[in-house]
């Protein structure tokens, strides 16, 4: 749910599908890896020699990962606070240590695990970071 500009992942694309992993060197068959991306020959027409089909478990895989990895990056960083309506109602319980930028515009550190009260609310659950 976009909030001021600002979606929160609540859940990686495919959590529970099917992936494959994408190898890093490039492939000699011309597939799908890190190194090369996705190559010419998926431009090909499908049938022609040497035409390639995007694999839907790789692609699954990669967007996994991308949103695995942009989900902790919003959990572990000084990202925008993760409102209730954001996390489909749910009040997201921060852990220990986790940095939130709060809507008044102050950085907070969690004191606690599990950690569900508004920044500036409560001093024993969240430091203001100066």
């Amino acid at each position: 749910m976009p909030v001021t500009g600002y979606t929160y992942i609540d859940l990686p694309f495919a959590a529970s599908g099917s992936v494959t992993q994408v190898p890093d060197p490039s492939q000699g068959d011309g597939s799908v890896s890190f190194y090369a991306g996705y190559g010419a020959d998926y431009t090909l027409a499908q049938g022609s020699p040497g035409s390639l089909n995007v694999e839907e478990v790789k692609m699954n895989y990669l967007f996994n990962l991308i949103t695995t990895v942009l989900q902790t990056h919003q959990q572990q960083t000084i990202a925008p606070w993760i409102p209730t309506a954001a996390n489909n109602g749910t009040p997201y319980p921060y852990s220990q240590y986790s940095l939130a930028m709060y809507t008044n515009g102050i950085a907070y550190i969690s004191l606690v695990t599990s950690n569900t009260v508004l920044p500036g609310s409560d001093s024993t659950k969240w430091q203001p970071i100066t």
